[in-house]
């Protein structure tokens, strides 16, 4: 090997090293970016002439765990699930009251035996029966408060549902136009994993809506389908 020849590959040797410095720094200066995939070098060796003359990248590979994400996935899914449900059930509960609260619904109903049992003992009272009529009322006034708050939370739901599917279309048209600007990416030998941490902010957004299943095509395309084999993404956006 000439002394040219050892300079060029040493200088690959130090750009080598210089290129997994800068990938190292933006590994650790996105280390807490919503959908940022470590990235790896892959060295590959230089030949020329049937001998070795140095090093270059052969390619950056973004890290990524599909079984863990996916999993990942699933438990934000069920936690949100579990905190809707755990939300309304808070929200009833305040309606309607506890035992030991004195404008409860079981209070108001207690209060309304008593009357009935205090105005069958003495249906000659004035009092008595002017008792039993005022805790009806404000029983019926309970219970009319309760339905109304339920119904507004029924509302309140069927527009967070709109706003959701919403969401789930605008989300889907976004995979479908990274799908294509991965695809000019890749067809001009250029960087894709951007795109890749992109697709994984978007797929997570959707995944806290639905269960799905992802899959990726030869040339690396996105593909989704809902746990129960619906198609949300293959080659064009379904709209719901």
């Amino acid at each position: 090997m000439s002394i040219s020849s050892a300079f060029n590959a040493a200088l690959s040797g130090l750009s080598l090293a210089n290129r997994s410095a800068s990938v190292v720094s933006n590994n650790i200066a996105n280390a807490t970016t919503e959908g940022y995939g470590a990235r790896i070098i892959r060295p590959s060796a230089v030949v020329v002439g049937g001998e070795l003359s140095g090093v270059r990248v052969g390619s950056i590979d973004r890290q990524s765990d599909p079984v863990l994400l996916g999993q990942r996935r699933s438990a934000d899914a069920e936690a949100g699930q579990a905190q809707v449900r755990a939300s309304f059930a808070t929200q009833l509960e305040t309606l309607i009251g506890t035992p030991d609260q004195n404008d409860s619904l079981s209070a108001q109903i207690v209060r309304l035996e008593n009357s009935l049992i205090e105005a069958s003992n003495r249906p000659d009272s004035d009092a008595s029966l002017g008792a039993t009529v005022n805790s009806a009322k404000n029983l019926a006034q309970k219970l009319n408060s309760i339905s109304d708050e339920i119904q507004m939370s029924r509302q309140n739901a069927d527009l967070e549902i709109g706003s959701a599917i919403n969401f789930l279309n605008d989300s889907l048209l976004q995979l479908e136009n990274i799908n294509k600007q991965m695809l000019i990416q890749r067809c001009t030998g250029g960087d894709v994993n951007a795109y890749l941490d992109q697709q994984q902010v978007v797929v997570d957004g959707i995944a806290d809506l639905i269960p799905i299943r992802e899959f990726r095509t030869e040339n690396g395309r996105l593909r989704l389908y809902s746990q129960a084999g619906i198609s949300l993404l293959d080659g064009t956006a379904s709209q719901f």
